[in-house]
């Protein structure tokens, strides 16, 4: 240990140790399944020990903060938004701390750096930024043609019900009973063809009004008898009544209302 220059070691060399030893306890995390777990320790620790370097190399002009923009995107996009967040506060007031601290006479060590060192930090830093891009792009994309693919299905959902609408329809019309449909107030949906043939009112004029704005059904205790049973039991089975066709005249018909 004599000959150790320890001057010389300092944080710079135990730098490689700690990076290493996140490494591979996130790896454990990783292989047993805990990938938040992984990614969470793997962020917190390099970003922990950059703004850590800063007090032991140049303060502000440590090089390795320069990595800290590109990893609070990383944390934003695997951790959220929160994390990210907080390490973004985190380090601005480390490096508030520097701009304040030294007008004050605080002077941080002057490590020397070489170019290598640099090179290294603008490597790594646009090797993530780069992974960030990619990575965020491609899942922008993907969720993109999901969207795609789900707006297409739904598309032809509702070209189905359509179409299903309209066989309905033709059905309905074409039903030789004279028939109606109608909301839950009464008001008249559509009519089939021999409901207009058989009270003389034509179909545009009976859409939307009911049965008795229509002038076909004005016997005021033949609906009350009618609605007592339907919301009694929900259906009603050849309640007899009597309707108004043309010319005033009153016939006796069974009404059935499912």
């Amino acid at each position: 240990l004599t000959s150790v220059d320890l001057q010389h070691l300092q944080w710079v060399d135990l730098r490689y140790v700690v990076i290493a030893l996140a490494c591979v306890f996130s790896y454990g995390l990783l292989r047993t399944g805990r990938t938040q777990a992984a990614v969470l320790t793997l962020i917190w620790c390099i970003g922990l020990f950059l703004l850590a370097m800063a007090f032991v190399v140049q303060g502000v002009r440590t090089p390795g903060l320069i990595v800290l923009p590109v990893l609070c995107t990383l944390a934003a996009w695997l951790l959220g938004l929160r994390s990210a967040l907080v390490l973004g506060a985190l380090s601005v007031a480390v490096i508030s701390f520097f701009a304040l601290a030294e007008p004050f006479g605080y002077s941080p060590p002057q490590m020397p750096r070489n170019t290598l060192a640099y090179v290294i930090v603008y490597i790594v830093t646009i090797v993530m930024a780069i992974f960030v891009a990619i990575a965020s792009t491609r899942g922008f994309e993907g969720e993109l043609q999901r969207s795609h693919l789900l707006s297409q299905n739904l598309q032809q959902q509702v070209q189905a019900l359509r179409a299903s609408e309209e066989r309905f329809s033709a059905l309905f019309r074409a039903n030789p009973v004279p028939s109606s449909t109608n909301n839950p107030d009464g008001r008249i949906i559509d009519v089939t063809d021999a409901w207009v043939a058989e009270y003389g009112v034509r179909r545009e004029d009976a859409i939307g009004k009911t049965s008795v704005e229509v002038g076909i059904w004005n016997d005021a205790a033949e609906r009350k008898a009618v609605y007592q049973e339907l919301a009694a039991r929900g259906r009603v089975d050849a309640a007899p009544i009597y309707l108004q066709k043309p010319g005033g005249t009153r016939k006796p018909y069974l009404l059935y209302v499912a």
